[in-house]
């Protein structure tokens, strides 16, 4: 078994323990630990949980105040429509798609 960091930087502590109290001082540490264990377990549950749940307030704005969005204008700010194709459908196919209404982004 190949030992990690964090296995050899425990190693001074699990020596000093067993050479203080013997195998049943390290019995009381490792009882100790899982005690740790649980009490960082139970706190992610309820970590989890609060995460699911908002803060009470709905989604949206003020009551009253008007929202705020884009809508398509009726009257856009450039009269000029502007066809765009590519180079491989300019000969040909352009008049086919210039033929169809032309759709508009008014940002």
């Amino acid at each position: 078994m190949v030992l990690t960091e964090r296995g050899k930087a425990l190693r001074p502590l699990i020596q000093a323990t067993l050479d203080e109290g013997g195998i049943d001082a390290i019995c009381e540490l490792l009882a100790a630990l899982e005690v740790r264990v649980a009490e960082f377990e139970a706190r992610i549950v309820e970590l989890e949980k609060r995460l699911g749940k908002n803060s009470g307030r709905k989604p949206g704005g003020h009551p009253g105040h008007p929202g705020q969005a884009l809508h398509q204008s009726q009257i856009p700010d450039m009269q000029t429509v502007m066809s765009h194709f590519p180079a491989s459908v300019r000969r040909k196919s352009a008049k086919t798609f210039s033929d169809s209404a032309p759709a508009r982004a008014v940002l």
